[in-house]
C-alpha cells in the first residue's frame, strides 16, 4: 500500500461519473434518451396527444420466423442465415454485445426451456455444429447437414437492451412527460439523429414565429422497431402539417428519411399555430413516425460554415507544419500559412473518449453528462450539425451521437469516405448554417494506405512482421525482432497513412467557403518505443499528450503560439466565435491568447491529464515549464524546457511537489489530496478477494478507480469504529484485478498508516499485514 495523490470531487466521487467513466465498447448508453427542446426552439410548451404503445409488450425472448438460407456448407456443417430480429450498437461483430443471446427449442416448448447455442465467430466457427455468429442485419446458425435448416420459431434472441431501446419507444413504458418522450435521439443503421417521435396516432400543437423568408424544414421516416421479428413491420403512416388551419399531407415510410420543406412566408410577421398529426395505416403496429432535425430557419445563400477537422492518433510532431523532416503534411502546411498553430497544445487523456468528451464540452471529462455539449447549443441556434465518426468510443455506445442532428458512425473508415459524407452532407444544407465534426482513422493501427501511398515513405515489410497488415499485437510480437530499422518501418507506414490524411483533408478543405471557420486537431498521439512503449491508451508522455491544434477563420489572427493550450479550448473558441454561451466549460476561447487579452494567463495556466485506457490510474500535470506525473505511487518530475524527451526524472525524496499537485487540483478542477492505494495484483480467480483495511482515526472517503475496459469489478464498504474505521473492498471472482480503491485517511496520513492493519482473504486463505 503506498501512499498515492488522489483526486477527488463530487463530480468525481459521485456514482454516475463512475458509471460513464466505466462504459466500453459494445455497452448500453444513453442512445435513444430523451434531449428535450431548447429554449431557442419553436417547439417550445407545446401540447402532446401521444398513444400509450405502439406495440404489444415483448416477453425476453424474439422469436426468428425466417425465412432460413443456406450460405455455406464446411466440414458437415451447414450455415443457415435469417433476418436478425434486433437492431444490435455493434461495429464489432468477433463478439456479442453484452447480454445477446441465441436460443432453440423443440416444438411446443415454451422459451424459458430453451437452450442456449454456442457463439463463435466468423470464420473460424464454420465447421462447428449449434453454434451462431451474426452481422449487422443477419443471425447465423451452424447445424448438422441432416437437421436442415431451423424451423418457424425453433430459434429465438435475447437481448435485455434491445428489448429496452423497443420499450423506450412507448410512452407507456417509460416515466417520461410527453414533451420529454418526444424530443429524442435514435439510431437507424449507422446514422443517429435528433428529433420529434410522434407514433401514430399522434398529435403536437405549438406556437411558432414566421419570419419573413422562413420555412418549416424536417426529414420524414418511420424507425423500425428495435427488437421484433423481422416480418412484422409497419405498413406505413400520413404526417399531417397544418399552419394556421392550411394543411399538408406527407406519407410516411420505414427507410432513409425523405426530406420536406414548407415555406411559412404566407404568414410572414404573424404567430401561428402549427399541427403535427399523424395518422396510422390499416394497423398502428409499430408506426414510430419520427421527424428528423425539423426546425424553423431562414434559408441565406452564404450561410455560416464552422468545421473541426478530428485526425484520430496524430502526434503533432509528425506533421511537417510542427518540424516533421518528412514532407507528410505539406497541403495542410501551405493551408495554415494563414491560420493560427498552437506549438503547445495538450490532449486531457492519452486514447479517444476522454478527449472527445472534453472536445464537445469544453469540460473536463468527469463532467460529462452533467454540461451542455457544444452540438445542444448549435443545433438549438438552427444550425445543422453533424459528427462524422470512425471509432467504436465516439458511437452511441458511449454517448456521442447525442444532440447531433445526423451523426454518422462506421469502423474504421478510409478518408475518402468520410470526406464524401462530409462533402454530402454540406450539399444537403446549401443554404442553412452547420457545424460538422469530421473524424479520421486512417494514422490508427491497422495502417491500410492505398497501395500508391504504399511506398512513399516506407520501403519492404520486415520479414518478422509478416503481412502489410498488421495490429498492435504483431508489431510487440515482432518489435525486438525488427529491431531499429523495423522500428522504423512502423513510424514510415504511420507517415504514409499521415499523407493519406492530407489530401483528403485538403479536398475537404477546399471545398469550404473562404471565411469558414476551421479548427484541425487531434485526440491524442501515438507511441514508437520512445519510452519503451508503442500504440497508446497506456502512459502519460508527450508522444501521446502533445496533439496539433490550428485554427483559422474570422477574427483569428495567423501566427505561432507558444503558450499552453488544451483541447479543453476548442468548444469555447467557436462558442465566442458564434457567440454562444461559455457557461459550464472549463476551457478558454483561444482568440484572447491570439488577441494578447489573456496571454500571461495561458502561460501561467496549469494543464492537467490522466485517464489512461489500459492498466492502471495515472495523473499529471504541466506547469510551470514542467510535468509531473504520479503512477502506482511512483512520481516523475521533468523539466520540459531541457528535457523535452522526458528522459530525466528530477524528482527526489527532498522534492517539494505540493506546487505541482495544487497545479493539478487546478487544472483537474477538483481537489488533490494524498491518501492510500489498494491494488488487487492476482489474475482471475474462481473465489472474490476481500481486503479489510483498519485505519486509525477513520476514513475521510474511499472510491473504486475506473476501467474503461470493464475487466475487473470491485465494491467498497466502510465500517465506522469509535476508533477506527474499517474498509472493506471486495474483487469480484473470475476478474482480473485492475481496479484500483483510493482512500483519503480522516486524521494525519503519517499516523493512518502507522497503525493501519490490512487483512486479505482470498478463498480459504486469510492473512494480515500493516502496510
Amino acid at each position: 500500500m503506498r501512499r498515492f495523490p488522489i483526486l477527488w470531487a463530487a463530480a468525481l466521487l459521485s456514482i454516475g461519473a463512475l458509471a460513464l467513466h466505466s462504459q466500453t465498447a459494445g455497452s448500453s448508453s444513453d442512445e435513444g434518451s430523451a434531449v428535450g427542446p431548447s429554449a431557442h426552439s419553436p417547439w417550445r410548451g407545446a401540447a402532446f396527444e401521444l398513444p400509450d404503445q405502439s406495440r404489444p409488450p415483448t416477453g425476453d425472448t424474439i422469436p426468428v420466423s425466417g425465412p432460413w438460407l443456406l450460405v455455406g456448407t464446411t466440414d458437415g456443417i451447414r450455415t443457415w442465415e435469417a433476418p436478425l430480429p434486433i437492431r444490435p450498437r455493434s461495429l464489432f461483430f468477433h463478439r456479442p454485445p453484452d447480454g445477446m443471446k441465441v436460443v432453440a427449442k423443440r416444438p411446443g416448448e415454451p422459451w424459458e426451456e430453451a437452450r442456449p447455442l454456442k457463439f463463435s465467430a466468423m470464420p473460424k466457427g464454420m465447421s462447428k455444429g449449434r453454434t451462431w455468429a451474426f452481422s449487422q442485419h443477419a443471425l447465423q446458425i451452424r447445424r448438422a447437414l441432416h437437421k436442415g435448416p431451423p424451423g418457424p420459431n425453433e430459434i429465438g434472441v435475447q437481448s435485455a437492451k434491445a428489448i429496452e431501446r423497443e420499450a423506450s419507444l412507448n410512452l407507456v413504458q417509460g416515466d417520461l412527460a410527453p414533451e420529454d418522450f418526444a424530443f429524442r435521439s435514435l439510431q437507424v443503421e449507422d446514422t443517429t439523429r435528433t428529433g420529434l417521435l410522434l407514433p401514430a396516432p399522434s398529435r403536437m400543437v405549438a406556437t411558432v414565429e414566421a419570419k419573413p423568408g422562413s420555412v418549416l424544414d424536417f426529414g420524414l421516416m418511420i424507425v423500425p422497431p428495435e427488437a421484433a421479428d423481422p416480418s412484422w413491420r409497419s405498413d406505413g403512416a400520413q404526417l399531417t402539417v397544418s399552419i394556421a388551419g392550411t394543411a399538408h399531407h406527407f406519407d410516411a415510410a420505414v427507410g432513409t428519411p425523405t426530406q420536406h420543406r414548407i415555406s411559412l412566408d404566407p404568414w410572414a410577421g404573424q404567430t401561428v399555430t402549427l399541427e403535427l398529426q399523424t395518422l396510422p395505416g390499416e394497423t398502428d403496429d409499430l408506426d414510430y413516425v419520427f421527424l428528423t432535425d425539423p426546425v424553423i430557419f431562414v434559408p441565406r445563400p452564404d450561410p455560416a460554415r464552422v468545421l473541426i477537422v478530428f485526425i484520430d492518433t496524430l502526434r503533432a510532431d509528425h506533421m511537417t507544419i510542427y518540424g516533421h523532416d518528412k514532407a507528410t503534411t505539406p497541403k495542410l502546411e501551405a493551408w495554415a500559412q494563414r491560420a493560427a498553430v498552437f506549438e503547445n497544445a495538450r490532449s486531457v487523456a492519452p486514447w479517444t473518449l476522454p478527449s472527445a468528451r472534453t472536445l464537445v464540452t469544453g469540460a473536463v471529462p468527469e463532467r460529462w453528462g452533467k454540461v451542455p455539449t457544444l452540438s445542444d447549443q448549435v443545433r438549438d441556434a438552427g444550425w445543422a450539425t453533424s459528427f462524422i465518426v470512425g471509432n467504436v468510443y465516439l458511437s452511441s455506445n458511449f454517448g456521442l451521437s447525442e444532440g447531433w442532428g445526423e451523426h454518422r458512425a462506421i469502423n474504421w473508415p478510409s478518408a475518402d469516405v468520410q470526406v464524401s459524407r462530409a462533402l454530402d452532407f454540406l450539399k444537403a444544407h446549401p443554404d442553412r448554417p452547420s457545424l460538422q465534426i469530421v473524424h479520421f482513422m486512417d494514422t490508427h493501427l491497422p495502417y491500410s494506405e492505398p497501395r500508391r501511398y504504399r511506398n512513399l515513405f516506407a520501403g519492404e515489410t520486415p520479414e518478422k512482421l509478416g503481412d502489410d497488415t498488421f495490429h498492435h499485437k504483431e508489431v510487440k510480437k515482432a518489435a525486438s525482432a525488427m529491431g531499429a530499422e523495423g522500428k522504423q518501418y512502423i513510424r514510415d507506414r504511420y507517415d504514409n497513412n499521415l499523407r493519406v490524411v492530407d489530401d483528403e483533408v485538403w479536398r475537404l478543405l477546399d471545398a469550404m467557403p473562404e471565411d469558414s471557420f476551421v479548427v484541425i486537431m487531434s485526440d491524442h498521439g501515438e507511441e514508437f518505443w520512445e519510452h519503451g512503449g508503442f500504440e497508446h491508451g497506456h502512459s502519460l508522455y508527450d508522444e501521446l499528450l502533445h496533439v496539433p491544434l490550428i485554427v483559422k477563420g474570422p477574427g483569428i489572427e495567423a501566427g505561432r503560439f507558444a503558450e499552453p493550450t488544451s483541447l479543453l479550448d476548442i468548444a469555447p473558441t467557436i462558442a465566442q466565435h458564434l457567440g454562444l454561451s461559455q457557461s459550464g466549460m472549463d476551457g478558454w476561447p483561444l482568440q484572447d491568447l491570439i488577441d494578447g487579452s489573456r496571454q500571461s494567463d495561458f502561460a501561467d495556466r496549469a494543464l492537467a491529464f490522466g485517464r489512461p485506457l489500459y492498466g492502471t490510474r495515472r495523473w499529471g500535470v504541466l506547469w510551470d515549464g514542467h510535468k509531473y506525473m504520479v503512477h502506482e505511487g511512483r512520481e516523475r518530475l521533468h523539466d520540459l524546457r531541457t528535457d523535452g524527451a522526458e528522459q530525466t526524472n528530477l524528482r527526489k525524496a527532498d522534492t517539494d511537489i505540493e506546487p505541482w499537485l495544487a497545479a493539478m487540483a487546478k487544472g483537474m478542477k477538483t481537489e488533490v489530496s494524498m491518501g492510500f492505494r489498494l491494488h488487487a495484483t492476482a489474475k482471475k480467480s474462481p473465489d472474490p478477494l476481500v481486503v479489510h483495511l483498519e485505519i486509525p482515526g477513520g476514513v475521510r472517503t474511499a472510491v473504486v478507480g475506473e476501467d474503461y475496459l470493464r475487466r475487473s469489478e470491485v465494491s467498497i464498504e466502510i465500517i465506522e469504529g469509535a476508533k477506527s474505521d474499517t474498509l472493506i473492498a471486495t474483487w469480484a471472482a473470475n476478474k482480473a484485478g485492475t481496479r484500483e480503491v483510493f482512500i483519503v485517511p480522516e486524521g494525519p496520513l503519517e499516523l493512518a498508516a502507522a497503525g493501519a492493519r490490512l487483512t486479505v482473504v482470498a478463498g480459504d486463505a486469510e492473512g494480515v499485514a500493516r502496510p
